[in-house]
């Protein structure tokens, strides 16, 4: 017991870390995402916007379907490698994987670029510009794999480097294009911005030690390294394919119901709530991930490794989320324009569940740690359907602040999902000190909520400058608890 709570004390300080520092590289690559849409924009027009978003839609579904979650899936056996030995040959098989993912993503894309045109503009007049695309494909896979391996290897320095640095050269490059080529630097500028998000990662990549033997594995070697986490990319593709098959019904149910309008205002606030406070979730989870790997046989640890984490992400998403409570016109006229203060509504009563957000995504990791695929694509089926069936009665009881509402209630069930997972099948804990944290923040977002909702900016604005003085202290408690071998989490 005491080794585990060593452990546990000795994280504090690598996650705020590593939590502060990918945030800034995520922001990094929106300010980039910003730029590059702005340009468009002002340079090729509503024309310009429209086919930026229709080939990356396009590619991002091709990517998703073709590269079997070769991204996430290797993370927890190349952490959790016995040695040295078995580290560079599971090294190696991600790399062969990814490389034969990606010349098959390829392929398929050469092969039915006709019908991809067809499918995404009604006709084949885009078939050259999918055909141009495949090199994109094949460039994204081997720009994932050699990510997941620094992930895996926590080799997170070198990744945050290799990301920023493919991202502000894939802009460098495509603005150029876009002044002088306009409409048709289109897809070579999307193929450009891959070509430098691989020649970062590959002149960042991990290499092995001079005395460690070349490893070489022969056909029946690669598919017996990489059965496991190819399996697992199944299931994560899966997984995929059920959210975005149930976003698009419910989309498609909104635009008949509401008009394209709603649909915009509708997903603007998604945006905000899902993509912009989800970057603290996006950088807990890449340190998280690879650790509760390593010891995921070990139920204790896994225990005290969740216990902390659970309480490092409701300690930062709760200002996080009072004070874009707090904000939340300001946010939106800045982001978008005055015409989607609509969403306000939503954003803030979908805020409210942001608490019940960080528990269970925090819990989901534990399934994915553990190889348990089945039942990671059984918890998000289960998700998709009740994100569904929770959205169609929000949004018929009460628009908008219903679909917030609805956002809410389906986290406080996707926590119960996930729950009866991780104490029933796995037989593992949250401390009681934790747990009491978790359920005062998901009270207090709650009331936050309703208070903006009502008017009252300043409810959420006071709790928003209490609970970050709280959280700095308490961290900056934890990391110093760190430096003198304390424990963190009791």
């Amino acid at each position: 017991m005491a080794a585990v709570k060593s452990a546990r004390g000795n994280v504090s300080g690598k996650v705020v870390k590593t939590m502060w520092l990918f945030s800034w590289v995520q922001l990094a690559g929106i300010a980039c995402s910003i730029v590059r849409t702005k340009l468009v924009a002002l340079w090729i027009g509503t024309l310009g916007i429209g086919l930026f978003c229709l080939f990356n839609t396009a590619l991002d579904t091709v990517t998703t379907l073709t590269q079997l979650g070769i991204r996430q899936s290797p993370v927890r056996d190349i952490a959790a490698a016995a040695d040295r030995n078995a580290l560079w040959r599971i090294v190696a098989a991600v790399r062969r994987w990814s490389w034969l993912l990606g010349i098959a993503g390829a392929f398929l894309t050469l092969v039915f670029s006709p019908l991809l045109s067809r499918l995404t503009f009604g006709s084949g007049d885009y078939t050259l510009g999918f055909i141009i695309l495949s090199a994109a494909v094949m460039l994204s896979a081997v720009t994932n794999g050699e990510l997941a391996i620094m992930q895996g290897m926590e080799r997170l320095n070198r990744l945050a480097r290799a990301t920023v640095w493919g991202t502000l050269g894939g802009l460098a490059v495509s603005v150029p294009l876009y002044y002088w080529f306009g409409e048709r630097s289109i897809v070579w500028s999307i193929v450009a911005y891959f070509a430098c998000q691989a020649a970062a990662v590959m002149a960042m990549r991990v290499r092995k030690e001079a005395a460690q033997p070349c490893v070489r594995l022969t056909g029946r070697e690669l598919l017996a390294e990489g059965k496991g986490f190819v399996k697992l990319g199944i299931y994560m593709t899966l997984s995929v394919f059920i959210a975005m098959a149930v976003n698009y019904v419910f989309m498609a149910y909104l635009n008949h119901e509401g008009g394209i309008d709603e649909v915009g205002r509708y997903q603007a606030g998604y945006t905000i709530v899902n993509k912009y406070l989800g970057l603290l979730f996006t950088a807990i989870g890449l340190e998280f991930f690879p650790r509760i790997s390593k010891v995921q046989a070990s139920v204790s640890r896994v225990s005290a490794f969740m216990s902390h984490e659970v309480m490092v992400a409701v300690l930062v998403v709760l200002p996080g989320a009072t004070l874009m409570m707090t904000f939340d016109d300001v946010i939106i006229r800045l982001l978008y324009s005055s015409e989607f203060m609509p969403a306000v509504g939503y954003v803030n009563l979908a805020l409210a569940g942001t608490a019940l957000r960080a528990v269970s995504w925090c819990m989901a990791y534990t399934l994915l740690a553990r190889g348990d695929g089945r039942v990671y694509l059984m918890t998000e089926s289960a998700s998709g359907a009740a994100f569904l069936l929770f959205s169609f009665i929000g949004y018929r009881a009460g628009g908008l602040d219903g679909l917030g509402i609805a956002y809410s209630a389906w986290y406080g069930l996707y926590v119960i999902i996930i729950g009866i997972v991780y104490f029933r099948r796995y037989r593992m804990r949250i401390s009681r000190r934790v747990a009491l944290l978790s359920a005062a923040a998901v009270v207090v977002t709650a009331g936050c909520a309703w208070a903006r909702v009502e008017g009252l900016r300043f409810v959420p604005a006071a709790v928003a400058a209490v609970s970050s003085v709280m959280a700095f202290r308490v961290l900056r408690t934890m990391i110093a608890g760190r430096r003198r071998g304390k424990v963190d989490v009791e």
